[in-house]
């Protein structure tokens, strides 16, 4: 049976991936004994560095995958 993820455009699942990414380490950084400055400038840009590294790394996992069917598919013609 099909879920309601399985029918979503990828770019709407990743969106969701990256918002609930955002959301659990959010929660951790609250977690934190720091006081709010600390835990608003790791909310800043720590957490704005991880989601973009996050999606960074996914592109170039797609751009490796695509160069390696291509790569197979120059050897096998």
């Amino acid at each position: 049976m099909a879920t309601h993820a399985d029918t979503q455009p990828a770019a709407t699942t990743k969106q969701s991936y990256n918002d609930s990414l955002g959301g659990e380490l959010e929660t951790l950084i609250d977690a934190l004994n720091l006081d709010a400055l600390h835990k608003r400038m790791l909310k800043g840009r720590w957490l704005d560095q991880v989601l973009w590294m996050e999606g960074r790394a996914g592109k170039a996992r797609n751009r490796y995958y695509i160069s390696c069917v291509l790569s197979l598919l120059s050897v096998a013609s």
